[in-house]
């Protein structure tokens, strides 16, 4: 009965996030898949400066969807450093679902490294629309392997792996950042 239980679990739980996530990601019929790709934004409100900051690269990466009209946009790491973070995480996946372009995160060595852990960042990055990402056993942002079908067919013709090193060596007298 408990294995009953817990597989319509997990059927209703993939149903209620398949729906939330985009559609599949395909070539267009010209050929064409346009991915931006955003790494080392060190989104931080600490200071009056770091937040002056933050607000150029929000309207830096506003202005970069609006121009480029991605198909896909990921970011690799770094994203945001300071705290308190959940608000600028939460700037950050509104703005990305209002632009309703599919996206995917990885994490950096710094993005856990403020008042936010690693779990609970990627709550709120698969909790949001337009997130390609899932968690893994341990509650954190998964691998991911991106597929991109054909412009006229269902084959897959390119895939994206999305991988993070997380934050510290885990290699025994290895110290220092993960790599």
């Amino acid at each position: 009965m408990k294995r009953v239980i817990a597989w319509s679990f997990l059927l209703l739980l993939s149903l209620n996030t398949s729906a939330a996530r985009p559609q599949g990601l395909r070539f267009a019929a010209d050929g064409t898949f346009r991915i931006v790709q955003f790494t080392d934004t060190h989104l931080d409100p600490q200071t009056p400066e770091r937040q002056a900051e933050a607000e150029k690269t929000f309207a830096r990466i506003d202005r970069i969807i609006r121009t480029e009209h991605p198909d896909l946009l990921v970011f690799t790491g770094d994203v945001v450093t300071g705290s308190p973070a959940a608000g600028m995480w939460q700037r950050l996946l509104d703005t990305l679902s209002r632009r309703g372009v599919p996206y995917c995160v990885v994490l950096g060595n710094h993005d856990a490294e403020q008042d936010l852990s690693r779990r609970e960042i990627a709550r709120m990055v698969v909790s949001a629309p337009g997130s390609l990402n899932t968690l893994d056993a341990a509650g954190e942002l998964a691998d991911v392997e991106l597929t991109v079908g054909g412009s006229a067919s269902e084959r897959v013709a390119a895939a994206l792996y999305c991988l993070d090193s997380h934050d510290y060596s885990t290699v025994e007298g290895v110290e220092g950042y993960g790599w």
